[in-house]
């Protein structure tokens, strides 16, 4: 029995010798952390945590992978990898040459983001985005609805970094696949209300969607 146990244990000792040999010869990036839509504290928690780890490898790569609506607005995949590059590099101070950002197309849920934080070592192949066949089923009626106010905000109400307005991102990549459509804002003033709020807010709506979203005026009621 003892002989048989220190063959074992030789064994397995060979086996992880060998892979750690193989991880030096053929390095791989790994997953580090993957999240859907966050944003606030929570967001720039999980970004710090990978600054942290980064600096704890400094000669690591890290990678942010973004999946969610197209176009560049708020609220997009390209957005959202702006905003944790920004916060990346301008609050942590990293290296924007450390830091790589791959958009991923749309998510498999089109109405959502996806991210997944990576890292790598500087010689590795970059990860590669799962690549979702995700179909936008044609759609009219009621897409979303909201309470608005004067001076509109688009930031989370937390302390950290936040994608902001993904339905409203999702919403105008759906009018860019359906040309033929139009899009309606109806905006109306609930009790207590500052009198004109609902021409302010559907006004402001319609200004979104038009400069961030590229959606033209004459597609907008």
């Amino acid at each position: 029995m003892l002989f048989v146990g220190l063959a074992f244990f030789a064994l397995t000792a060979s086996q992880a010798a060998a892979q750690d040999s193989n991880e030096e010869l053929n390095p791989v990036a790994r997953k580090f952390d993957e999240f859907g839509q966050i944003g606030g504290c929570d967001l720039g928690a999980r970004l710090d945590n990978l600054a942290i780890q980064l600096q704890n490898e400094p000669t690591a790569v890290g990678y942010i992978i973004c999946y969610g609506p197209e176009s560049e607005g708020y609220g997009t995949g390209s957005s959202g990898l702006n905003i944790m590059m920004d916060y990346l590099v301008n609050s942590r101070g990293m290296d924007a040459e450390r830091i790589k950002t791959i958009y991923g197309g749309r998510f498999k849920e089109w109405k959502e983001v996806a991210t997944e934080l990576w890292i790598a070592p500087h010689d590795a192949a970059p990860p590669e985005p799962l690549r979702y066949d995700t179909k936008v089923e044609p759609f009219t009626g009621k897409y979303e609805e909201f309470e608005a106010w004067d001076n509109l905000s688009e930031y989370d109400g937390g302390t950290g970094p936040s994608f902001r307005s993904v339905n409203r991102a999702s919403f105008a990549d759906l009018l860019h696949q359906q040309a033929e459509t139009r899009a309606y804002i109806v905006a109306y003033n609930t009790k207590g209300s500052v009198p004109g709020l609902w021409r302010r807010a559907a006004k402001d709506v319609a200004s979104g969607l038009q400069n961030s979203y590229k959606i033209e005026a004459a597609r907008i009621e």
